[in-house]
């Protein structure tokens, strides 16, 4: 199964952009996980599971408002919950809800989020055509992966 993979920078004005700096996310002392699972085989679990057995020395933050932990890390409720803001956010929730999840984000001052969801495209689409203040991205600065 092919899934898209998008990975957006996030403004203080909820808008995609590209900063110079680049170093909260190729180096991220913390990285939040919403939808995190814990399930290793899933799409929300893959991460905090490669991170922890890669030995991954910041901190881990799941966000899943259904689980008081995630692969036996502290879990919590919403982004909003989380204790600090993260460098980075990985988004592995339903194509519906990444909109609104990117831009809770946004607002809490992450500035960066990576988002896998099977439906988002065609989704996505929709959503980026209803906010003027949103683009897609171009050709070339995503690419579908294999799962």
């Amino acid at each position: 199964m092919l899934q898209w993979h998008f990975h957006f920078v996030i403004s203080n004005t909820s808008s995609m952009t590209i900063t110079p700096s680049l170093d909260r996310l190729l180096a991220p002392r913390s990285v939040a996980v919403i939808g995190a699972s814990d399930d290793a085989a899933r799409i929300g679990g893959r991460p905090i599971a490669s991170m922890l057995r890669l030995g991954y020395a910041g901190r881990i933050l799941p966000v899943n408002p259904n689980r008081q932990t995630v692969q036996g890390l502290t879990a919590y409720p919403s982004v909003d919950a989380l204790p600090e803001v993260p460098d980075v956010a990985i988004v592995a929730v339903p194509a519906p809800q990444v909109l609104e999840t990117v831009t809770a984000l946004a607002q809490r001052g992450v500035p960066g989020a990576s988002c896998s969801a099977p439906a988002l495209p065609k989704w996505a689409a929709k959503a980026w055509r209803c906010r003027p203040n949103w683009s897609p991205p171009r050709a070339g600065r995503h690419a579908p992966a294999r799962a």
